[in-house]
C-alpha cells in the first residue's frame, strides 16, 4: 500500500471594483475590516491507502509597511478524527499550515473545516511610499525576488523591452512600480469567460503578455515579471478576497456578483528601508483594500503547492517530523489516487469601519480607476497636491 501526501491548491479569482470615471486617484485615511471566515476541504480517498498526509494552508500574522492582518482564533474540525494531527507548520516563506495525517483510512469522504473568527485586515496611508532612487540598490535578502521563476519570466525578451520602456523616464521606484501598475491595468482585460466557467488555468506572465487576457493570477505574474526585468524586488501574494468590496470615493463596489468569498492574488513590492508594499495589479499602487485576505508570499506560486486541477492528485512531502519540504515530489505511476478540493468558502459577520478620503485626482487617459497612495513627493494634507 501507498501513503498519500496532498496538499491544498487555490484558484485566484476576480477583484470586481467598477470606477465612476476614469482617473488617477490618490487617498488618504485608513480602513478596518473584521470578517468571520470558514472553509472546507473534502478528501476523497480510495481503497489500499496507507496513509494520508493534507497540509491545510491557515491564515497567518502578517505587519507591513501601512497595512496589517491579523488570523482572529482558528478552529479545525474533522469529519474522521485524524490519527495525528500538528499546527502551526511552517512552510519554506512563512506561509503556515495545519498538517492532519491518517492511517489506513477507510475508502470514502473525509472533510476538514477551518473556521477563523475576527480576522482583522487594515490599511492606512498616512504614510507615503517612501523615497527610494530608480534604479533600485537591492539587498541581498531579497535577491531571489529578482529572478526569473517558472510563472514570472521576468528573463523573456519582450518583457524585459517592456519593463525597459515603461520605467526609461522614472526617477524614483514609486514612480517605476506606479508605471507598471498602470501598464497592467490598461492593457490586461480581466477574463470573465474563464472566471464564471470555473475552469481557472495558471496563465504564466508570457502568456498574459501575448493574449491581454487573465484573472487575478495572471495579473500578478506579469506584473511580477515587469517589476523583476526592472531591477525591482517584487513577489507573488495568495489569499482571499471578500466580494463586494469596499466603497471608496470615486469607484463603485460591483453589485453584479452575490456577496463570495474568493480566492485571490496580489503583489507586494520592496522598498529600501520600507521592506514589502502590497500593490493590486488591477488597480491599486502602494496598497490593497482590507478585504483582502493574507494566506502567504513568495517568489512564485508555484512555491507553494502544485496545482494541477480540482480533481488532481498533487503530492508535497510532508515529513516524519511535520517539517515542510524544500522540493514537490511527484507520485509514482502506480500510486493510488486521492481526489480532493476546497468545497466551500464563505464569510460572515463583516464590519467595515473606513475614513478615506480623495486627495488629488487626475482625469487619465486609462480605462478604470488608478487608486494609489500617496509618493513622498506628494503632500496629502493639501488637497489638489500633484502626484
Amino acid at each position: 500500500m501507498r501513503s498519500v501526501l496532498l496538499a491544498i491548491p487555490f484558484l485566484f479569482l476576480a477583484s470586481t471594483t467598477v470606477p465612476s470615471i476614469a482617473a488617477v486617484t490618490t487617498y488618504a485615511g485608513k480602513a478596518e475590516t473584521t470578517v468571520d471566515i470558514s472553509r472546507t476541504y473534502t478528501i476523497s480517498v480510495p481503497e489500499h491507502i496507507a496513509q494520508v498526509k493534507f497540509a491545510v494552508p491557515m491564515f497567518t500574522n502578517l505587519t507591513e509597511f501601512g497595512c496589517s492582518f491579523l488570523p482572529g482564533s482558528a478552529t479545525v474540525t474533522e469529519s474522521l478524527p485524524p490519527t495525528a494531527e500538528q499546527s502551526d507548520v511552517q512552510g519554506r516563506f512563512g506561509d503556515t499550515y495545519h498538517v492532519v495525517s491518517y492511517d489506513n483510512p477507510p475508502p470514502g469522504d473525509i472533510t476538514i473545516t477551518v473556521v477563523n473568527t475576527g480576522v482583522k485586515s487594515s490599511f492606512d496611508l498616512g504614510s507615503p511610499l517612501p523615497k527610494a532612487p530608480f534604479p533600485v540598490t537591492a539587498d541581498d535578502s531579497v535577491s531571489a525576488y529578482l529572478l526569473p521563476s517558472k510563472n514570472e519570466q521576468s528573463d523573456d525578451d519582450a518583457i524585459a523591452a517592456l519593463a525597459k520602456k515603461l520605467t526609461a523616464n522614472c526617477t524614483s521606484e514609486s514612480a517605476a512600480a506606479e508605471a507598471i501598475t498602470k501598464w497592467v491595468a490598461i492593457n490586461v482585460s480581466y477574463d470573465m469567460d474563464e472566471y464564471h466557467s470555473g475552469d481557472i488555468t495558471n496563465k504564466t506572465a508570457t502568456d498574459v503578455l501575448g493574449s491581454g487576457k487573465a484573472v487575478c493570477n495572471g495579473y500578478s505574474h506579469i506584473f511580477v515579471a515587469l517589476a523583476r526585468a526592472a531591477g525591482i524586488p517584487c513577489r507573488f501574494v495568495k489569499g482571499y478576497i471578500v466580494q463586494p468590496q469596499p466603497d471608496f470615493p470615486g469607484s463603485v463596489s460591483s453589485t453584479t456578483e452575490p456577496p463570495c468569498l474568493d480566492g485571490h492574488a496580489w503583489v507586494e513590492v520592496w522598498f529600501p528601508g520600507a521592506g514589502w508594499v502590497p500593490y493590486e495589479p488591477q488597480g491599486t499602487a502602494g496598497f490593497v483594500n482590507s478585504h483582502h485576505l493574507f494566506i502567504a508570499s513568495g517568489p512564485d506560486d508555484s512555491d507553494f503547492a502544485s496545482v494541477l486541477s480540482s480533481q488532481a492528485y498533487v503530492m508535497r512531502q510532508v515529513s516524519a517530523d511535520g517539517s515542510m519540504p524544500t522540493e514537490p515530489v511527484e507520485p509514482d505511476a502506480d500510486t493510488p489516487r486521492c481526489h480532493f478540493k476546497e468545497t466551500d468558502h464563505s464569510y460572515s459577520n463583516i464590519q467595515n469601519e473606513m475614513d478615506v478620503k480623495i486627495i488629488d485626482q487626475t482625469e487619465a487617459v486609462i480605462k478604470q480607476n488608478l487608486m494609489r497612495r500617496p509618493s513622498y513627493s506628494d503632500s496629502p494634507a493639501t488637497p489638489g497636491a500633484a502626484g
